[in-house]
């Protein structure tokens, strides 16, 4: 009888890779690099090896030029997507965004999922009700622009 070989996830080095903007970088916290939610999520996942890729300001276009090519070169077992409130915010200046949001999702997951491992495992993020966050509802935006349950019927 041969040797048998475990290839228990308990003994796989998990490789975390954060595609993100300055939430994901620890914007609003007062140390980042503990309370920020990408090295929380870290911990939560027990990832041996974290590389955020986050940059304040970014929108998932920016993200596909400046993260994507630098999350393949590392390899990972898991990467998280939190690329939707910048892309959310610049609809004010440029209306075509979230038409163009949907394209460059599916670019950025085809590329994920043709260059990776079958075995990654791909977290995209959304974007919470902004209709409770107090700087939107502000500036008097209308709570049907805010809030995705409106438009989940």
């Amino acid at each position: 009888m041969g040797s048998t070989h475990n290839s228990s996830s308990a003994t796989a080095i998990i490789r975390y890779v954060a595609l993100c903007a300055s939430d994901g970088v620890g914007v609003g916290t007062s140390q980042p690099s503990k309370d920020g939610w990408v090295p929380k999520f870290a911990s939560l996942i027990n990832a041996q090896e974290t590389l955020n890729l986050g940059r304040s300001g970014s929108t998932l276009a920016d993200a596909l030029r400046q993260q994507l090519p630098h999350a393949l070169e590392q390899n990972p077992n898991v990467i998280t997507i939190w690329l939707a409130v910048n892309d959310f915010n610049q609809q004010v200046f440029n209306p075509s965004i979230l038409t163009t949001y949907k394209s460059d999702l599916n670019k950025m997951l085809s590329q994920l999922r043709t260059k990776l491992s079958k075995d990654t495992r791909i977290l995209v993020g959304n974007i919470p009700d902004l209709s409770q966050v107090n700087i939107y509802t502000s500036f008097g935006i209308p709570k049907q622009f805010l809030s995705m349950q409106d438009t989940m019927e």
